[in-house]
């Protein structure tokens, strides 16, 4: 399995990327990463938390960034999310790093669960756990390599990057859903 270290060596090899330091590489990974992680290849988990009666906020800095929140149950069933605190809808809302209930919602009811996107953790170089499937890792190096030509101001190979980039993602979004995203050529 192919490691951070291996992707930089990669994208070293293909261009000449001396002046950049292996933490900015590590970065435009992570972007990636948290982008493929949160659209092509979500994964979700879940938490219960037990309600307590006249408690209608809870903090959820602990599993993930509210924003991250995909559903809200009580007990079992999928409550609606509120758009403000003002809506006279009953539902959740959350704000800063906690999750609100109108107060309705948790009278006669024991239980919460959160479905959610866990937190991304930054990579390091010996990190192996990429989203990406590894015979796709050229999405890291193409990310990388059209970073670095914007960097610097090439935007022919800039182009060039990113259309080899737009392509194997094209690919890689074929075979995850089934469909095919590339406009095909029609005379």
């Amino acid at each position: 399995m192919k490691s951070v270290q291996d992707i930089i060596d990669e994208v070293r090899i293909r261009t000449d990327a001396s002046n950049i330091e292996d933490g900015e590489l590590i970065l435009y990974i992570d972007e990636l990463d948290d982008f493929m992680g949160h659209s092509v290849f979500a994964k979700l988990e879940s938490k219960d938390v037990s309600l307590l009666d006249g408690v209608y906020s809870y903090d959820v800095s602990d599993i993930t960034e509210p924003e991250r929140i995909e559903k809200v149950l009580i007990d079992g069933k999928r409550i609606m999310k509120k758009s403000s605190p003002d809506d006279l809808l009953e539902g959740w809302y959350f704000q800063g790093v906690k999750v609100f209930l109108s107060p309705s919602l948790t009278a006669d009811h024991s239980n919460m669960t959160i479905i959610y996107q866990p937190k991304n953790t930054p990579h390091n170089l010996s990190d192996t756990n990429l989203f990406v499937p590894e015979q796709y890792h050229e999405l890291y190096v193409y990310h990388c390599l059209a970073q670095i030509a914007a960097k610097e101001g090439d935007e022919v190979n800039y182009n060039n990057y990113q259309n080899d980039y737009n392509g194997l993602l094209s690919e890689v979004l074929s075979v995850v859903t089934g469909r095919q995203f590339a406009p095909k050529f029609r005379k």
